[in-house]
């Protein structure tokens, strides 16, 4: 953690630099109202014309920031790791420096995990994601102190939203595990990825024992719902939660798992785990898919919902079913982010099939936009190469690495 203890201090040194200018600026300005002078040749008060220059050096400063700023989800959406990286590392050190265990500092960290995994710093981004996972970790364990203690989070508001945090978490914890597992298993230490798989799977327990308890409503005569509390560690709101969207956080990070735990097991030439942990993986993802599609039955209008369904289908090798919903997704005027995220995956999809023009338009779609974008010149690296054209396939990947990819982790980004 030295890089971002390192970061930490710099962060605070820019926040005392700033402080210190405004002090200075207020000092001159007191100077020049208590001692009045003009400026030499003109009839404008010192003071006047210090305020001017003082209001157009801030000005310049807001566009120069502003020019600069980095739109972090989108930078990650694309591939603009380096980017991404700093500003990672700039909230975290604000975030340690405020000792805090929001939700928010722990998907950054997993996020700048994973591009320091992708960019072949394994060790660090085994730390940092280790770092997520203990964070994870504490925050369920506090949020369940709140709701079992005689705390104001009885209070019927307070305790969604420590519910909410708590499910969050919960969630956190298992894409923090699917990460380490898959670190662990690029570097052979095979056990060790299936005790951290374990960890993840166990995190989801509340889920399975709430969408059991649903199901069982659903399935009364005549259809009536009625709650009750199920005596389990972590209450859970079922009359506020949209089944279908706990369905798809469910199974979508238990099938990954499990299909992580598989290819683990195939590794270490265990094949009957492999085979087993495949059928239960295969079993999660149609489950993931049907409550991807009944969450766009509720919420056709959003492109992400679309997206949910694309990415059910990509895993499950159904790249038609895929592309058919990535269309639509496009069709609904998705943010840049979500742009990105649609034209990369189609365009993989169309290269699984085959259709390498298609493709080669979407991701020149991206490049146009983000010329920076390293998964997109590793998408058009492996059309080229499809193609038959090594040459131009090798610059595209170099390129990538020289924005920090290295080749070898390419198959997480």
């Amino acid at each position: 953690m030295r890089a971002i203890e390192d970061e930490s201090y710099m962060f605070s040194f820019r926040w005392m630099v700033h402080f210190g200018l405004f002090v200075l600026g207020l000092v001159i300005l007191f100077c020049l109202r208590c001692y009045p002078v003009r400026v030499p040749g003109t009839n404008i008060d010192a003071d006047i014309a210090y305020l001017l220059i003082v209001a157009i050096a801030g000005l310049a400063y807001a566009i120069v920031s502003g020019i600069n700023k980095v739109d972090l989800r989108s930078a990650i959406a694309c591939g603009q790791y380096k980017k991404a990286e700093v500003v990672l590392r700039q909230q975290i050190a604000g975030y340690k420096r405020q000792r805090s265990l929001d939700v928010y500092r722990i998907q950054n960290l997993i996020d700048l995990a994973t591009i320091c995994f992708v960019g072949g710093k394994v060790m660090d981004a085994e730390r940092l994601c280790r770092d997520a996972l203990d964070y994870a970790q504490a925050s369920v364990r506090a949020q369940q102190a709140m709701l079992q203690g005689d705390e104001p989070t009885h209070e019927y508001g307070s305790r969604l939203i420590c519910e909410a945090g708590l499910r969050t978490n919960i969630l956190k914890i298992s894409e923090a595990s699917c990460l380490i597992g898959e670190i662990l298993a690029h570097a052979g230490k095979y056990e060790d990825a299936q005790a951290i798989i374990a960890t993840g799977l166990s995190a989801l327990k509340p889920f399975e024992v709430y969408l059991h308890t649903i199901t069982s409503q659903e399935e009364q005569p005549g259809g009536e719902r009625t709650y009750r509390e199920v005596p389990f560690e972590i209450a859970l709101d079922f009359q506020k939660i949209d089944a279908y969207e706990l369905r798809e956080a469910y199974y979508s990070r238990k099938s990954k798992l499990l299909r992580l735990s598989a290819r683990v097991h195939e590794l270490a030439g265990e094949r009957q785990k492999a085979q087993s942990n495949g059928t239960d993986a295969r079993s999660a993802e149609w489950k993931w898919l049907e409550a991807a599609e009944g969450l766009v039955k509720e919420q056709a209008n959003f492109p992400e919902m679309f997206l949910k369904v694309a990415d059910c289908n990509i895993t499950m090798e159904r790249y038609e079913s895929a592309i058919q919903a990535l269309d639509k997704a496009l069709d609904l005027a998705p943010s840049r982010e979500c742009l990105y995220e649609i034209l990369l995956k189609r365009a993989d999809c169309l290269c699984r099939r085959g259709e390498l023009d298609r493709a080669l338009d979407d991701v020149e779609k991206v490049l146009k936009m983000v010329p920076d974008s390293t998964l997109a010149l590793l998408s058009r690296a492996e059309i080229n190469e499809s193609r038959g054209m090594k040459d131009k396939a090798l610059v595209d990947r170099q390129k990538a690495e020289s924005l920090g990819v290295q080749r070898r982790y390419t198959e997480l980004a």
